[in-house]
């Protein structure tokens, strides 16, 4: 099949899946640089072998998640082109800067870093979660930057309250928006790391308003891979959710928006992993890695 094409990849439990595997990453792999004037860590795998003109992978990491959030996965990335990760500012090693998340500004930043690490595109764009949104608005800040773009288990920045909270009752909108701000006061409070608390509070803030009124961009028409998860997540490592119940039909409704979604666009292909939770890169790494190899190979062949 030409790897341009239209595909749909639907993975039952018995194709291999890998469980979470503990951060591994090489010595030296990752430093501090200064970035807007504050210390940024950064993980660079495989950069002395990049050619000119040969896409880097940048990866975006989910709310509130360090560089750790992605096991030893990008050592197996840079098997296939180089990839470069960091700590947002307030997670991980990286120190809060002071400045609002938005995922304007951190386009910026992240822009900002690549030019400090004298990295020139292209990218091929990486987003786990809250980093899919991340990823759209850098790409639509830097259009001619960008060839390729990988999401794991992404938000969607476009589905509304109503369906996030799957009602139109006003009533029982508000009753469980007050169950999903319960699920995510904890990571607002005090005693969490302010970047973490700061995203967070982005997040919700996104959340709360119309699709109309968040200014999503449109997305780029370069080769894209999706990989949604479909199993229940653990509420400390993982999105936030009401209920159970809540989760299994708002997860037909996410996917089915996936599905419509897709189908309207070429080169694109998206993967359903219908035993991996939301950390689909070390619960199915196997299928996450083949998500960037399908878009690699769609960059090769456009060249």
């Amino acid at each position: 099949m030409n790897v341009c094409s239209r595909v749909i990849v639907l993975l039952g439990t018995a194709v291999a899946l890998c469980g979470p595997v503990a951060a591994q990453l090489p010595d030296g792999a990752t430093r501090l640089v200064d970035v807007f004037g504050t210390p940024t860590r950064v993980l660079t795998l495989g950069l002395e072998n990049r050619n000119s003109g040969d896409p880097v992978i940048f990866l975006q990491s989910g709310a509130g998640t360090a560089l750790e959030g992605w096991g030893d996965w990008p050592v197996a990335l840079s098997e296939l082109a180089p990839v470069v990760g960091y700590d947002r500012p307030g997670l991980g090693e990286s120190p809060f800067d002071g400045f609002d998340p938005s995922p304007q500004r951190v386009a910026t930043h992240a822009r900002e870093l690549l030019d400090v690490l004298q990295i020139p595109p292209p990218y091929l764009l990486v987003g786990h979660s809250w980093g899919g949104p991340l990823i759209l608005y850098f790409a639509a800040q830097y259009p001619d930057e960008v060839v390729g773009m990988v999401y794991l288990d992404p938000a969607d920045p476009r589905i509304s309250r109503s369906e996030l909270l799957l009602t139109d009752d006003e009533a029982e909108m508000e009753r469980r928006g007050a169950a999903y701000r319960e699920a995510v006061a904890a990571l607002q409070s005090s005693s969490s790391p302010p970047g973490r608390a700061a995203e967070s509070r982005v997040r919700s803030e996104f959340n709360a308003k119309e699709p109309e009124d968040r200014s999503v961009p449109n997305d780029p028409s370069v080769p894209t891979a999706i990989v949604l998860a479909t199993r229940i997540p653990n509420l400390a490592g993982g999105p936030y959710y009401i209920d159970e119940e809540w989760y299994q039909e708002y997860n037909r409704v996410r996917i089915g928006r996936f599905v419509d979604w897709s189908l309207g666009r070429p080169n694109i292909t998206l993967m359903l992993a219908t035993d991996a939770g939301h950390f689909v890169h070390l619960d199915a790494r196997t299928l996450a890695t083949e998500a960037v190899k399908r878009v690699l190979a769609a960059i090769e062949a456009s060249r």
